[in-house]
């Protein structure tokens, strides 16, 4: 628009308050997660019809698409194979402990994969972050049970009725207190 170029700017930095309850980040959470299936059942198809031939296209049907529906898919696959494994005990009782070791590997592996993108942010942006050095290693080992939270949300987001509650914030003032 007007001729106006856009660039990188490595300093750039982005202020965004979150919140600060977990009833607050559920609110926002499940309002952010129900908009992203709205238009996903609006794009979706035309969106991965188009993302063979167009990488704009597949990286916004990935951004769209929570990857925490794939867990959600992969849970339920685990919990299916678990719960058969247990009715059929008697003619094999290692395929229990199997599926069992299976579904706790699963979680394992996310939570492991989560601490390290955690740890990672953490020790690039330690300086930028106000918080002491407890809370900071306290917070990248709680990041991945946080983020698992995300998944009874989505599942509640697919069946709940989602209307726009305000997000209390405590810190920033809104443009009215201006």
């Amino acid at each position: 628009m007007n001729d106006e170029k856009i660039a990188f700017c490595m300093n750039a930095v982005f202020y965004d308050e979150q919140p600060v309850t977990f009833n607050q980040s559920y609110v926002q959470r499940i309002r952010w997660v129900k908009g992203a299936y709205q238009v996903l059942s609006k794009y979706g198809f035309s969106l991965l019809a188009k993302s063979f031939k167009s990488f704009f296209c597949f990286d916004i049907l990935m951004s769209l698409m929570p990857i925490i529906v794939t867990n959600i898919l992969l849970t339920v696959v685990n919990l299916t194979f678990f719960a058969l494994s247990f009715m059929t005990a008697h003619q094999n009782p290692q395929l229990v402990v199997v599926t069992a070791l299976s579904f706790l590997e699963n979680l394992a592996n996310f939570y492991l994969t989560l601490f390290i993108i955690g740890a990672i942010t953490l020790i690039t942006e330690w300086k930028k972050i106000s918080a002491s050095w407890f809370d900071k290693i306290k917070y990248v080992a709680t990041f991945p049970i946080f983020i698992l939270t995300y998944m009874p949300i989505a599942i509640a987001a697919i069946f709940k009725k989602v209307s726009w509650k305000p997000v209390k914030h405590s810190v920033a003032k809104t443009i009215n207190e201006i």
